[in-house]
Protein backbone atom coordinates (compact mmCIF):
# COMPACT_ATOMS: atom_id res chain seq x y z
CA UNK A 1 0.00 0.00 0.00
CA UNK A 2 1.69 3.48 -0.62
CA UNK A 3 0.58 5.70 2.33
CA UNK A 4 -1.45 8.96 1.38
CA UNK A 5 0.36 11.98 1.04
CA UNK A 6 0.54 13.77 4.53
CA UNK A 7 -0.17 17.07 4.60
CA UNK A 8 -0.15 19.68 7.37
CA UNK A 9 -3.97 19.16 7.44
CA UNK A 10 -4.20 15.58 7.50
CA UNK A 11 -1.20 16.05 10.84
CA UNK A 12 -3.71 18.78 12.14
CA UNK A 13 -6.53 17.16 12.06
CA UNK A 14 -5.34 13.65 13.03
CA UNK A 15 -4.35 15.41 16.60
CA UNK A 16 -7.16 17.73 16.92
CA UNK A 17 -8.31 16.08 19.88
CA UNK A 18 -8.24 13.35 22.17
CA UNK A 19 -8.97 9.86 21.11
CA UNK A 20 -10.20 8.63 24.50
CA UNK A 21 -13.92 9.19 25.03
CA UNK A 22 -16.06 8.88 28.02
CA UNK A 23 -17.97 5.70 29.12
CA UNK A 24 -17.80 2.73 26.75
CA UNK A 25 -20.54 0.88 24.63
CA UNK A 26 -21.99 -2.57 25.81
CA UNK A 27 -20.81 -5.77 24.65
CA UNK A 28 -22.60 -8.97 24.11
CA UNK A 29 -20.59 -12.72 24.93
CA UNK A 30 -18.84 -12.70 21.91
CA UNK A 31 -16.91 -9.29 22.41
CA UNK A 32 -18.89 -7.27 19.57
CA UNK A 33 -20.19 -3.69 20.64
CA UNK A 34 -23.44 -2.64 20.10
CA UNK A 35 -24.85 1.19 20.72
CA UNK A 36 -27.48 1.60 23.32
CA UNK A 37 -29.20 4.95 20.72
CA UNK A 38 -32.84 4.35 21.44
CA UNK A 39 -34.15 4.11 18.12
CA UNK A 40 -31.55 1.24 16.74
CA UNK A 41 -31.75 -2.16 17.51
CA UNK A 42 -28.27 -2.99 18.48
CA UNK A 43 -26.51 -2.29 15.56
CA UNK A 44 -22.91 -3.78 15.57
CA UNK A 45 -19.77 -2.36 14.76
CA UNK A 46 -17.22 -4.28 13.28
CA UNK A 47 -13.88 -1.93 14.27
CA UNK A 48 -12.64 -0.29 17.25
CA UNK A 49 -12.47 2.92 15.18
CA UNK A 50 -16.64 2.40 14.67
CA UNK A 51 -17.07 2.01 18.46
CA UNK A 52 -15.12 4.71 19.41
CA UNK A 53 -16.90 6.73 17.16
CA UNK A 54 -20.47 5.98 17.59
CA UNK A 55 -19.94 6.33 21.19
CA UNK A 56 -18.76 9.64 20.99
CA UNK A 57 -21.62 10.58 18.28
CA UNK A 58 -24.02 9.38 20.20
CA UNK A 59 -22.86 11.24 23.28
CA UNK A 60 -24.02 14.61 21.52
CA UNK A 61 -27.63 15.88 22.98
CA UNK A 62 -29.10 16.67 20.71
CA UNK A 63 -31.30 16.07 17.13
CA UNK A 64 -29.00 12.92 15.71
CA UNK A 65 -29.79 13.49 12.53
CA UNK A 66 -28.69 17.04 12.67
CA UNK A 67 -25.87 16.36 14.23
CA UNK A 68 -23.96 14.25 11.65
CA UNK A 69 -25.29 16.82 9.01
CA UNK A 70 -23.56 19.13 10.73
CA UNK A 71 -20.02 17.03 12.10
CA UNK A 72 -19.73 16.40 7.99
CA UNK A 73 -20.08 19.80 7.04
CA UNK A 74 -17.87 21.30 9.43
CA UNK A 75 -15.33 18.43 8.06
CA UNK A 76 -15.33 19.00 4.87
CA UNK A 77 -15.18 22.91 5.06
CA UNK A 78 -12.13 22.76 7.18
CA UNK A 79 -10.77 20.56 4.79
CA UNK A 80 -12.24 22.49 1.84
CA UNK A 81 -10.98 25.74 3.07
CA UNK A 82 -7.75 24.76 3.64
CA UNK A 83 -6.11 24.48 0.49
CA UNK A 84 -8.99 26.50 -1.48
CA UNK A 85 -7.15 29.03 -3.88
CA UNK A 86 -10.25 31.04 -4.70
CA UNK A 87 -9.86 33.59 -2.09
CA UNK A 88 -14.03 34.50 -2.41
CA UNK A 89 -14.65 30.67 -2.40
CA UNK A 90 -12.64 30.42 1.05
CA UNK A 91 -14.20 33.41 2.96
CA UNK A 92 -17.97 31.76 1.61
CA UNK A 93 -16.44 28.38 3.63
CA UNK A 94 -14.73 30.22 6.86
CA UNK A 95 -18.81 32.03 6.94
CA UNK A 96 -20.87 29.02 6.74
CA UNK A 97 -18.07 26.90 9.05
CA UNK A 98 -18.68 29.98 11.59
CA UNK A 99 -22.22 30.00 11.21
CA UNK A 100 -22.87 25.93 12.33
CA UNK A 101 -20.36 26.34 14.81
CA UNK A 102 -21.99 28.60 16.51
CA UNK A 103 -25.22 26.51 17.04
CA UNK A 104 -22.46 24.18 19.43
CA UNK A 105 -21.29 24.73 22.72
CA UNK A 106 -17.41 24.12 23.16
CA UNK A 107 -17.50 20.39 24.65
CA UNK A 108 -19.91 19.71 21.98
CA UNK A 109 -17.08 21.05 19.19
CA UNK A 110 -14.37 19.05 20.80
CA UNK A 111 -16.55 15.59 20.38
CA UNK A 112 -16.72 16.98 16.66
CA UNK A 113 -13.67 17.39 16.38
CA UNK A 114 -12.72 13.80 17.80
CA UNK A 115 -15.05 12.56 15.68
CA UNK A 116 -12.64 14.37 13.26
CA UNK A 117 -9.87 12.55 14.43
CA UNK A 118 -10.93 9.06 14.52
CA UNK A 119 -11.96 9.42 11.14
CA UNK A 120 -8.62 10.14 10.19
CA UNK A 121 -6.89 7.61 11.90
CA UNK A 122 -9.22 4.78 11.01
CA UNK A 123 -8.59 5.68 6.71
CA UNK A 124 -4.66 5.88 7.84
CA UNK A 125 -5.01 2.13 9.91
CA UNK A 126 -6.88 0.79 6.49
CA UNK A 127 -7.64 3.17 3.66
CA UNK A 128 -9.42 -0.12 1.83
CA UNK A 129 -13.00 0.62 3.61
CA UNK A 130 -16.27 2.86 3.58
CA UNK A 131 -15.34 4.18 7.04
CA UNK A 132 -18.60 6.87 7.22
CA UNK A 133 -20.67 5.09 4.43
CA UNK A 134 -20.38 1.94 6.76
CA UNK A 135 -21.48 4.27 9.73
CA UNK A 136 -24.24 6.16 8.27
CA UNK A 137 -26.09 3.04 7.66
CA UNK A 138 -25.13 1.42 11.05
CA UNK A 139 -26.84 4.61 12.37
CA UNK A 140 -30.00 4.25 10.10
CA UNK A 141 -29.42 7.17 8.44
CA UNK A 142 -29.79 5.68 5.13
CA UNK A 143 -32.46 3.19 4.96
CA UNK A 144 -34.73 4.36 7.17
CA UNK A 145 -34.95 7.82 6.37
CA UNK A 146 -33.73 8.15 2.41
CA UNK A 147 -34.20 4.67 1.25
CA UNK A 148 -30.31 4.65 0.90
CA UNK A 149 -28.37 1.14 0.83
CA UNK A 150 -24.69 1.85 0.35
CA UNK A 151 -23.19 -0.79 -1.84
CA UNK A 152 -21.56 -3.07 1.14
CA UNK A 153 -17.60 -2.58 0.93
CA UNK A 154 -17.06 -6.35 -0.46
CA UNK A 155 -19.52 -6.54 -3.28
CA UNK A 156 -17.79 -3.03 -4.13
CA UNK A 157 -14.49 -4.18 -3.86
CA UNK A 158 -15.45 -7.57 -5.89
CA UNK A 159 -16.83 -5.02 -9.19
CA UNK A 160 -14.03 -2.82 -8.80
CA UNK A 161 -11.10 -5.74 -9.45
CA UNK A 162 -13.27 -6.99 -12.27
CA UNK A 163 -13.71 -3.45 -13.61
CA UNK A 164 -9.98 -2.05 -12.81
CA UNK A 165 -7.71 -4.78 -11.18
CA UNK A 166 -5.76 -4.99 -14.86
CA UNK A 167 -6.11 -1.80 -15.45
CA UNK A 168 -3.24 0.26 -17.42
CA UNK A 169 -2.47 4.01 -17.74
CA UNK A 170 -3.49 5.40 -21.48
CA UNK A 171 -1.41 7.76 -23.18
CA UNK A 172 -3.26 10.68 -21.34
CA UNK A 173 -0.78 9.54 -18.13
CA UNK A 174 -3.57 8.78 -16.03
CA UNK A 175 -7.34 6.89 -15.40
CA UNK A 176 -10.42 8.35 -14.75
CA UNK A 177 -13.16 6.88 -12.92
CA UNK A 178 -16.68 8.64 -12.28
CA UNK A 179 -19.44 7.56 -9.68
CA UNK A 180 -22.62 9.55 -11.00
CA UNK A 181 -24.06 8.20 -7.42
CA UNK A 182 -21.45 8.12 -5.33
CA UNK A 183 -23.33 7.92 -1.61
CA UNK A 184 -20.24 8.11 0.65
CA UNK A 185 -17.39 6.89 -1.58
CA UNK A 186 -17.44 3.39 -1.04
CA UNK A 187 -17.09 2.20 -4.96
CA UNK A 188 -14.07 5.05 -5.98
CA UNK A 189 -12.64 4.13 -2.73
CA UNK A 190 -12.73 0.09 -3.96
CA UNK A 191 -11.57 0.95 -7.23
CA UNK A 192 -8.38 2.83 -5.80
CA UNK A 193 -7.72 -0.36 -3.99
CA UNK A 194 -8.02 -2.72 -6.86
CA UNK A 195 -6.31 -0.59 -8.86
CA UNK A 196 -3.56 0.04 -6.67
CA UNK A 197 -3.78 -4.11 -5.41
CA UNK A 198 -3.96 -5.18 -8.98
CA UNK A 199 -0.36 -5.39 -10.61
CA UNK A 200 2.82 -7.17 -10.06
CA UNK A 201 4.39 -3.78 -9.90
CA UNK A 202 3.71 -0.84 -7.51
CA UNK A 203 0.72 1.04 -8.74
CA UNK A 204 -0.20 4.39 -7.31
CA UNK A 205 -4.23 5.66 -7.33
CA UNK A 206 -3.06 9.10 -5.76
CA UNK A 207 -0.70 9.47 -9.45
CA UNK A 208 -2.68 7.36 -12.13
CA UNK A 209 -6.54 8.16 -11.45
CA UNK A 210 -8.60 11.05 -11.48
CA UNK A 211 -11.81 10.68 -9.70
CA UNK A 212 -15.02 12.44 -10.44
CA UNK A 213 -18.33 12.23 -8.38
CA UNK A 214 -21.68 13.23 -8.09
CA UNK A 215 -24.52 13.29 -5.78
CA UNK A 216 -27.98 14.53 -5.01
CA UNK A 217 -27.71 13.89 -1.71
CA UNK A 218 -25.09 16.87 -0.67
CA UNK A 219 -24.31 15.06 2.70
CA UNK A 220 -23.49 12.06 1.40
CA UNK A 221 -21.67 14.13 -1.67
CA UNK A 222 -19.93 15.45 1.40
CA UNK A 223 -19.21 12.09 3.08
CA UNK A 224 -17.31 11.30 -0.47
CA UNK A 225 -15.45 14.22 -0.26
CA UNK A 226 -14.00 13.92 3.05
CA UNK A 227 -12.97 10.19 2.47
CA UNK A 228 -11.44 10.61 -1.04
CA UNK A 229 -9.71 13.88 0.54
CA UNK A 230 -8.24 12.23 2.93
CA UNK A 231 -7.00 9.37 1.14
CA UNK A 232 -5.09 11.57 -1.23
CA UNK A 233 -7.30 10.82 -4.32
CA UNK A 234 -6.83 13.84 -6.82
CA UNK A 235 -10.22 14.67 -8.56
CA UNK A 236 -13.50 16.17 -7.36
CA UNK A 237 -17.34 15.87 -5.87
CA UNK A 238 -20.16 17.80 -7.32
CA UNK A 239 -23.47 17.74 -5.50
CA UNK A 240 -26.02 18.04 -8.08
CA UNK A 241 -28.88 15.70 -10.16
CA UNK A 242 -26.84 13.25 -11.96
CA UNK A 243 -29.37 12.67 -14.64
CA UNK A 244 -30.91 16.01 -15.05
CA UNK A 245 -27.96 18.01 -14.50
CA UNK A 246 -24.52 15.70 -15.17
CA UNK A 247 -20.86 17.71 -15.63
CA UNK A 248 -19.88 18.46 -18.87
CA UNK A 249 -16.29 19.28 -20.49
CA UNK A 250 -13.25 17.32 -19.84
CA UNK A 251 -12.61 15.40 -16.97
CA UNK A 252 -9.57 17.51 -16.09
CA UNK A 253 -11.80 20.88 -16.69
CA UNK A 254 -15.48 19.94 -15.51
CA UNK A 255 -18.44 22.43 -16.24
CA UNK A 256 -21.25 21.74 -14.00
CA UNK A 257 -24.51 23.75 -13.68
CA UNK A 258 -25.63 26.72 -12.08
CA UNK A 259 -27.16 25.21 -9.40
CA UNK A 260 -24.51 22.42 -8.37
CA UNK A 261 -21.82 22.45 -6.23
CA UNK A 262 -18.30 21.48 -6.72
CA UNK A 263 -15.56 20.34 -3.82
CA UNK A 264 -11.69 19.76 -5.39
CA UNK A 265 -9.92 17.45 -3.13
CA UNK A 266 -6.67 18.83 -1.90
CA UNK A 267 -4.54 16.42 -4.40
CA UNK A 268 -6.06 18.12 -6.79
CA UNK A 269 -3.99 20.98 -6.37
CA UNK A 270 -0.88 18.79 -6.22
CA UNK A 271 1.97 20.02 -8.51
CA UNK A 272 1.49 16.81 -10.63
CA UNK A 273 -1.92 17.64 -10.85
CA UNK A 274 -1.84 21.18 -11.82
CA UNK A 275 0.87 20.21 -14.22
CA UNK A 276 -1.41 17.72 -16.09
CA UNK A 277 -4.32 20.47 -16.33
CA UNK A 278 -1.85 22.92 -17.98
CA UNK A 279 -0.50 20.34 -20.16
CA UNK A 280 -4.13 19.72 -21.11
CA UNK A 281 -5.44 23.16 -21.37
CA UNK A 282 -7.99 23.37 -24.40
CA UNK A 283 -7.02 25.44 -27.32
CA UNK A 284 -9.89 27.38 -27.98
CA UNK A 285 -10.38 28.07 -32.06
CA UNK A 286 -9.33 31.66 -32.51
CA UNK A 287 -10.95 31.98 -36.21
Amino acid sequence: MVQAEKSALYYATASMTSLTPDGMLKENAGGKAYSTMKKEKNTYWRTTHEKRFAQVFLSLTRNQWSAWCDFVELFALSLAKATESDPKVRLRHEARYAAIAEGYTEPELAKIKTLCGITVEALEGNPQQDFLGELYMGLDFGSSRHGQFFTPWDISYLMACITMGKSTIPESGYLSVCDPACGAGGMLIAAAAAYQNGGPAPRNYQTDILFAAQDVDRVAAMMCYIQLSLLGCAGYVIVGDSLRDPPCGNALFPIIGEHNEIWYTPMWNSPLWIARRIRHLPIWDQS
